[in-house]
């Protein structure tokens, strides 16, 4: 499958490039899944030498968003978040999030979307497990892909938000 890389923004906290105290993670796509990998940095190194949760649970997020808003074409964000921590993480490896597109399920409500994601070790150990809830907010893409467009190839956004990328729209 081939993976296209996932917009990043200038100021947001886990993608933002420009963000000094972010986590600057850069995600990416295919048909199944979401993912990336990112190597934590030293703002996030708590004095025993592992990994912050907020970090992590920021991480998981993050790739939960894309998620639902793949599934829905769709900007919105979490309305629920429940991350389960099942060990410490080291602070000098590297993470891998991921989140597999097909577990996306609708609520009853059509807006919200049931997501999971999974955060492991660079040799595959789960550390975290994360269920969110993402909510489509309609219209919250058209003005995402606005601010996007200044540093995203127009192509990865249509990927993502064909309804708001088209000449027309």
């Amino acid at each position: 499958m081939v993976a296209h890389p996932l917009p990043v923004s200038r100021a947001c906290f886990a993608c933002g490039v420009d963000n000094a105290l972010g986590l600057r993670a850069q995600l990416e796509f295919d048909d199944a899944e979401v993912r990336g990998t990112w190597k934590p940095h030293e703002p996030f190194r708590t004095a025993g030498d592992t990994l912050t949760t907020a970090a992590l649970t920021a991480l998981c997020d993050e790739a939960a968003f894309w998620v639902g808003a793949l599934a829905t074409g769709e900007a919105g964000m979490t309305t629920d978040l429940a991350v389960t921590l099942h060990r410490a993480v080291p602070f000098d490896g590297t993470l891998t999030i991921t989140g597999a597109r097909a577990a996306a399920r609708p609520q009853a409500d059509p807006r919200y979307w049931d997501t999971e994601v999974a955060a492991r070790t660079g040799d595959a150990v789960l550390v975290a497990s994360a269920r969110i809830t993402f909510v489509a907010v309609r219209g919250a893409a058209r003005r995402l892909v606005g601010g996007l467009l200044a540093m995203n190839d127009p192509a990865l956004l249509r990927r993502v938000f064909p309804a708001y990328t088209r000449p027309d729209a």
